[in-house]
């Protein structure tokens, strides 16, 4: 695994944390225990990042609405329009992160 993807830099913390009561467990246990400790922080790192995307993709439609309102004025929906833009591009930006891990 390449620190370019940050999974090194993970199980890098990992080890650290775990370092006290690695020397009780056998070179395989010290194994299996980064694995699945490691597993599981990607896991609700993904979950989040899922979390984080849905809610974006909602509030970009918030904003997409507030626009299609024509009872404000054009600057208000120009603004909306941005938000809109932004949280569309937040959302795509969790989605590729889950996609490349």
């Amino acid at each position: 695994m390449t620190v370019a993807n940050g999974k090194s830099n993970t199980q890098g913390i990992i080890a650290g944390a775990l370092a006290p009561f690695l020397p009780r467990l056998s070179a395989e246990e010290r194994v299996d225990l980064l694995a699945r400790v490691f597993t599981l922080i990607e896991q609700g790192a993904r979950q989040e990042r899922e979390r984080c995307m849905r809610d974006c993709r909602d509030r970009a439609e918030l904003w997409r609405t507030t626009e299609q309102a024509r009872s404000g004025s054009e600057s208000a929906r120009n603004e909306a329009r941005s938000r809109a833009n932004e949280a569309d591009y937040l959302a795509d930006l969790f989605e590729s992160e889950n996609g490349s891990n």
